[in-house]
């Protein structure tokens, strides 16, 4: 006897389903919307300056001292206003802030490339009015504990301080106390390629291990002065900003990922027989689709996670904003394909045939 709550679809052959010439009937499809508790800050620019006032490693620092802003991290929201009110806060107080892309082997990697990324998302300098030091080249600090190589960028070390901006946030590889943030910035962002290449090389497993080691060894190296940590709802607001002096980083921020896991959205079921995804980038996540929500990490020795637990899933498209981008597409199970190459804002379908994305996207 057939069971009532469930309903049979029946599937035709692939081939058939390509040329066109299958139907067959879907069941009734009922939308639901999912609510979640927004956090947004409201007094944005206010809230920062009061944070700013923490920095008290900037008291140390003489008039004239250079200060090295790290950015890179894609999607955040806010990122623009806050580099803004940052360097627009130091240069009231004679600081000679710059940037310094900190986005590991991102943009090619090239220099021109990381560049190109910033000024996406606002941050330029046309925009900001200060220089923007972006080059592959990095010095060696010395080694972690665990033997693993410390690479650093030129430009930052160089300054009289440093001051990481970063979204705090559960990271999409491998799960520990601290995750993707402020350290994760220092270690890998400001490592540059030959940095983050060299962690990398370690393994995923041992991601989470040598990120915090390696950035001790920058603290004890270069003068941190500290972060500027951003938490976003599940809304994608910013639902706090924090200035992390310094020394206290690698505490703060563990306090800080545990507050923010709690705000992240998640689907409302365990277990999903399909999961149809409408966007897939990297403006989304690292890893294309981000595994806190849909459970799947297909990363060699690092475990899935235990729900949701999705047996198909498929993607429709790449979002505009992950610029043809299409790593972490083959997590999906199914995925459509676009043919068409658009050149300033396109989306890869099928690599293959894509020439142009291949040449030119990062």
């Amino acid at each position: 006897m057939e069971d009532a709550r469930f309903v049979k679809i029946p599937i035709l052959p692939a081939e058939t389903l390509l040329e066109g010439g299958g139907e067959f009937p879907l069941p009734r499809l009922v939308p639901v919307a999912q609510s979640f508790v927004g956090k947004r800050v409201t007094a944005l620019e206010e809230t920062l300056v009061t944070e700013f006032q923490r920095l008290k490693g900037l008291e140390t620092l003489g008039p004239g001292a250079s200060v090295a802003i790290a950015v890179g991290s894609r999607g955040i929201t806010d990122i623009a206003r806050v580099v803004k009110a940052l360097v627009e806060w130091l240069k009231e107080r004679n600081f000679k802030p710059f940037i310094v892309p900190a986005m590991g082997s991102h943009g090619g990697p090239t220099a021109k490339g990381q560049t190109e990324i910033l000024e996406d998302y606002g941050i330029s300098e046309t925009t900001l009015g200060i220089p923007v030091r972006s080059s592959l080249e990095v010095i060696q600090l010395g080694s972690t504990v665990g033997g693993v190589p410390v690479w650093f960028d030129w430009a930052a070390a160089s300054a009289d301080g440093v001051i990481v901006v970063n979204r705090v946030k559960p990271h999409t590889d491998f799960s520990g106390e601290i995750e993707s943030g402020l350290t994760k910035m220092l270690a890998i962002g400001l490592g540059k390629h030959r940095g983050a290449s060299t962690i990398h090389s370690f393994g995923f497993g041992n991601l989470g291990r040598n990120i915090v080691e390696v950035a001790r060894v920058i603290r004890s190296r270069v003068n941190v002065i500290g972060g500027i940590a951003i938490l976003e709802d599940a809304y994608k607001e910013t639902a706090r900003v924090e200035v992390v002096p310094g020394h206290s980083l690698e505490e703060r921020e563990k306090e800080l990922l545990a507050e923010a896991r709690l705000m992240m959205p998640g689907l409302p079921v365990n277990d999903i027989d399909f999961l149809l995804v409408q966007y897939v980038g990297k403006d989304i996540s690292g890893a294309g689709f981000d595994p806190n929500i849909t459970g799947r990490r297909k990363i060699w020795n690092v475990s899935d996670f235990e729900h949701p637990n999705v047996s198909v899933m498929g993607v429709l498209d790449l979002s505009p904003g992950t610029h043809g981008n299409a790593a972490g597409v083959s997590i999906a199970d199914i995925a459509s394909r676009r043919d068409l190459c658009q050149p300033c804002y396109s989306y890869i379908a099928a690599a293959r045939s894509c020439s142009h994305a291949l040449r030119n996207r990062p």
